[in-house]
């Protein structure tokens, strides 16, 4: 079984993911804020490739669990700052 498919698939879920981490960090520019930014726009980019260029499955499972990972520390982190 793959987590790489096209479409409206499994793949455009992490990518939505990416996606929202990037409008929840919007016009935030400390240095904490525009770190988690660049990371999300990194594993979006690394997201985005994948249809044309499949990662090793070990790639891929990296990759998604660093996406969760980056969610929860942007979750956690825009709460805190909105308090």
């Amino acid at each position: 079984m793959t987590l790489v498919t096209t479409g409206s698939g499994t793949l455009r879920v992490f990518e939505r993911i990416c996606e929202e981490m990037l409008q929840r960090l919007v016009g935030d520019e400390s240095p904490e804020g525009r770190e988690l930014a660049r990371g999300a726009r990194e594993l979006h980019s690394a997201l985005l490739s994948w249809p044309t260029e499949p990662p090793a499955p070990a790639v891929r499972a990296a990759v998604i669990s660093k996406v969760l990972e980056m969610h929860r520390s942007v979750m956690e982190y825009t709460t805190a700052r909105r308090q």
